[in-house]
């Protein structure tokens, strides 16, 4: 959103109708930064997501397949 891109745009916009970004429009996201090219960049974490059952369903179909979760302890 600060970068101002396309999608950037789109999640403004529908911040500012005060509603959800749905699951197909941050994994559209997600996709474009995982599918970069960049070889160096070939493994992530993601912090935060999903959070919804839809958003890890989402991912998967559209994006990767999730590999492990991680359940952090004090």
């Amino acid at each position: 959103m600060e970068r101002k891109t396309a999608i950037g745009q789109e999640f403004i916009k529908i911040l500012k109708a005060d509603k959800n970004i749905p699951a197909n429009m941050k994994v559209k996201m997600l996709n474009k930064i995982i599918y970069s090219g960049q070889v160096a960049l070939n493994k992530f974490i993601l912090t935060n997501f999903p959070e919804q059952i839809d958003q890890a369903k989402e991912f998967e179909l559209n994006c990767s397949k999730i590999a492990a979760i991680i359940y952090p302890t004090n």
